[in-house]
């Protein structure tokens, strides 16, 4: 009995003829590919990966156009916004007439202008006239010539180039006065 248990024991762990697969004679050899593909399991994925993936072509021209259709729109969004600011920045024709009809206006009557500008520069005086005629002169001397004097000038620039060597001179003069006085 004690053979009938250690035999028993020992013919447990192998199979029988009974339980033994038949043997494949008739199914074809296994590939090399099957064969790798039964040993390493992460090249299966990566195999699967590559297959499921859209085709490297169809990838590179759907960029393709996008970058495009992107820059194009970006192109055009840069002429439309340089068109509205040269637009912009371009003064209309009829400011241009009214410009040209200043312009045509100042050099016909600059007198007009240099007195316009006077009367206007010496209104602030009138205000003091009821309460200190002296405060209300001192302002009338002032205004008109910081007003008048100014338009003066800048509508007649001729009177700038002919007094400016006289200014000079006297420019001099004051400054040789000033640095003999620092001296003594």
């Amino acid at each position: 009995a004690l053979r009938r248990a250690l035999k028993a024991a020992a013919s447990m762990g192998e199979p029988s003829s009974q339980d033994a697969a038949p043997p494949l004679r008739d199914a074809a050899p296994p590939t090399l590919f099957q064969e790798i593909m039964a040993q390493w399991e992460w090249l299966q994925q990566a195999h699967d990966y590559v297959v499921a993936m859209p085709a490297l072509r169809e990838r590179v021209s759907s960029f393709r156009k996008s970058a495009w259709e992107f820059t194009s729109t970006a192109k055009v969004s840069t002429e439309t916004v340089e068109r509205q600011v040269t637009a912009t920045l371009q003064p209309s024709d009829a400011s241009k007439e009214h410009w040209a009809a200043l312009l045509a206006f100042r050099r016909q009557y600059p007198a007009v202008i240099v007195a316009a500008a006077t009367g206007v520069s010496v209104l602030p005086a009138l205000a003091h006239l009821r309460t200190s005629k002296l405060t209300a002169l001192r302002l009338v001397a002032r205004n008109s010539l910081l007003g008048g004097g100014g338009a003066a000038v800048l509508l007649y620039p001729e009177i700038v180039f002919r007094a400016a060597p006289y200014v000079s001179r006297g420019v001099t003069k004051a400054e040789d006065t000033i640095a003999s006085v620092r001296a003594n």
